[in-house]
């Protein structure tokens, strides 16, 4: 079986391979990998032929367990077929760590402060009076 990683997959020129999302439709409008094309019937595709065979077919599920399988049968129709490492959730596992949180978590701060002072400083005078 062919796996490939995200790392290579971006080193890849794009119109070098199609990105299929071999999820069910409703994984897929919650969310997939941008350029990705909603195919949860890769393999059926395949051996009608409706599948361009000009580019490398990349696979992914939510973890790569069933993108392994379709990739192999994939592999034996003849198609230059590759397994997203990890899948989706290795890719939405990378946009996490990549995101820069700093600023949006420094504003959440302030937000508490804001608001602490707003309840309390009303409290502490009427405690006071």
């Amino acid at each position: 079986m062919n796996e490939i990683t995200l790392e290579q997959l971006y080193d890849m020129p794009k119109d070098e391979y199609a990105l299929y999302d071999i999820r069910d439709g409703v994984s897929f409008s919650y969310g997939t990998i941008p350029g990705a094309v909603s195919a949860p019937d890769v393999t059926e595709r395949a051996q009608e032929g409706s599948l361009s065979k000009n580019v490398k077919a990349v696979l992914f599920c939510m973890h790569g367990e069933q993108s392994a399988a379709a990739c192999e049968r994939l592999c034996e129709l003849g198609y230059d077929a590759y397994s997203l490492t990890d899948g989706y959730a290795g890719w939405l596992k990378k946009q996490m760590i990549k995101k820069d949180r700093s600023a949006e978590i420094e504003e959440a701060l302030r937000g508490r402060r804001r608001f602490r002072e707003t309840l309390f400083s009303p409290f502490a005078k009427a405690v006071r009076d």
